[in-house]
């Protein structure tokens, strides 16, 4: 009898534990005064109910609960721009600009010769001289083919010196490459992230061009000046028709020590429609229950 007692007592105690561990969904609402505000005006969210864990996104870009899985811009096209200027000598025509949707992404002269690279350096304007002169914002768009990666490439070549002149000191900076999207534009290389590689052909001294991340320095060569020599610094692979810019996020409202929370204030600093939205979340080691809420919001200028 002791026996069955106790055995009793055991189960009561494991079922009243497995009850406790039950995880409920939250009961949670949120409601606002209006649904029309200002830019700058305060928007108070009334809550009802409770939930262990409480988490808002505005609907702003980069905070919109639809993208946070991931937020993928498609390409609508491409625009390259840079800065130039140059220094010192006379040899003409040293720099050109061009592009290729073939290159296979292996960096030297072989690989580089294999590809097709298309010369568009009459599509951007080039320093004269000492000022530091902007290339122009150029849309490339009828260049992408396809769903094909594209790469772009300097070619900078120095003829015998004796001849053509002596060589000329070519810097390229603020370097940009941008995707257009229905949400705008979306870097995809700049000055200090283009991947660029350095491949030189025909007997090029060492050091004499060389990268960083402000800049290009191009220079022939200083002792062999009789060399037909070019260096090629081509872009890492860039995809210009769509990016994944990553998931959006949320912003930590209520966390599973923090007391119940009745409110939230927020204010928006620009004009639209946004979907502000709140996941409610009740979980522990047994299971996880979730409800969402959102609110439609009209935000006008003043």
């Amino acid at each position: 009898m002791k026996h069955i007692s106790i055995t009793a007592l055991l189960l009561t105690l494991l079922l009243g534990s497995c009850i406790k561990e039950n995880v409920s969904a939250p009961d949670f609402e949120v409601t606002t005064e209006k649904t029309t505000y200002k830019v700058g005006e305060p928007v108070v969210f009334l809550f009802k109910g409770d939930a262990r864990q409480l988490s808002f996104y505005s609907g702003e870009p980069g905070h919109n609960y639809a993208y946070n899985a991931g937020r993928i811009l498609k390409g609508t096209g491409i625009e390259l721009s840079f800065s130039s200027y140059v220094k010192t000598g006379t040899q003409a025509n040293q720099l050109a600009v061009f592009y290729s949707t073939d290159f296979n992404g292996l960096y030297d002269s072989l690989n580089l010769k294999q590809a097709t690279w298309t010369d568009i350096t009459s599509r951007f304007t080039l320093a004269p001289g000492e000022d530091e002169t902007a290339s122009g914002v150029r849309e490339l768009s009828d260049l992408l083919k396809a769903d094909k990666p594209i790469y772009f490439a300097f070619k900078y070549t120095t003829r015998p010196q004796a001849v053509n002149g002596k060589q000329r000191n070519w810097y390229v900076r603020k370097f940009l490459v941008q995707m257009l999207t229905s949400s705008g534009k979306v870097d995809l290389a700049t000055q200090a992230t283009p991947g660029f590689q350095l491949v030189t052909m025909g007997g090029k001294e060492a050091d004499r061009t060389t990268l960083s991340t402000s800049q290009i320095l191009f220079r022939g060569n200083a002792t062999n000046t009789e060399a037909n020599t070019e260096d090629w610094v081509v872009t890492t692979r860039l995809n210009p028709y769509e990016v994944n810019l990553g998931a959006d996020w949320a912003t930590a409202i209520k966390g599973y020590a923090d007391f119940k929370q009745d409110t939230l204030t927020y204010t928006y600093q620009a004009e639209g429609t946004f979907t502000a939205t709140f996941l409610a979340r009740n979980a522990n080691a047994y299971g996880d229950q979730s409800v969402i809420k959102t609110v439609p919001l009209i935000i006008k200028k003043n």
